[in-house]
Parts: structure tokens; sequence; C-alpha cells
């Protein structure tokens, strides 16, 4: 019987300093948590359509014949945010806004009611839309 309470004691007191470790381990992590600092929010698509503009208006565009332009006009929509265009290759339809790449080839610059303009590899290229 002796025995037993000793085992007891021993697991209690083994219980408590387990608590105690624990506890002492929230306040170091209470004690050093981040501080986060109060930040605006980014307009990511305002910066990247405005770099795309001014990276592209100094050059001289050249019109896209069949040959080289695999894919079919399905739709497109203007304006001056977020224009996008839907072009059909084979029956696989693409939906690519304004900045985006098909299939790692035309990179879609500007859409406007009158044209579509691409760049391919630094080179700028356009379809009239009739």
């Amino acid at each position: 019987m002796e025995n037993f309470n000793i085992a007891k004691k021993i697991i209690f007191y083994c219980l408590v300093c387990f608590v105690l470790v624990a506890l002492i381990y929230q306040l170091f992590l209470i004690f050093n948590a981040p501080t986060f600092q109060k930040t605006s929010p980014i307009n990511v698509s305002a910066t990247i359509n405005n770099n795309l503009n001014s990276n592209y208006s100094n050059q001289t565009a050249t019109q896209l014949t069949n040959d080289e332009f695999p894919y079919k006009v399905v739709g497109y929509r203007a304006g001056e945010k977020n224009s996008s265009v839907v072009l059909r290759k084979a029956d696989v339809d693409y939906v690519v806004q304004q900045g985006e790449l098909i299939e790692n080839t035309y990179r879609l610059i500007s859409v406007s009611k009158n044209e579509i303009v691409f760049d391919r590899a630094g080179k700028q290229m356009y379809i009239k839309i009739d």
C-alpha cells in the first residue's frame, strides 16, 4: 500500500511539472508573438495595365494573318479595365485576360472596339475587328 501511495505522488508531481512547462511555453509564445502592421490594399490590376500600356506604346504593330495566328476570335470585352478575349482553337475555347499568355506564346496587350493587340516575343501584332 505504501508503494502505491509513492507511485501516486510521483505521477502527480510529474503531471504538475508537465503542466508548469506547458504553461511557461505558452507564456513564451504569447510574449514573443509577431506584430502585424496595418497596410492598405494594392490595386494589382491597375499596376499591370499601366505597365503594359507604357511598355508597348512606342512600338509599331503588324497585322496578324490567319496563317500566323491559329486562333479564331469568338468574342471580346473591351474596356478601360479587365479587357478580355475569347479565342477558339481546335474546338477548345480560351478566355484570356489583358496581360495573360495564350499557350505561352501570345500575350494579350489591349482590346478595343477596332482591334485586339497581342505581343509575341517582344513584337506587337494586332487583329482587326470587323
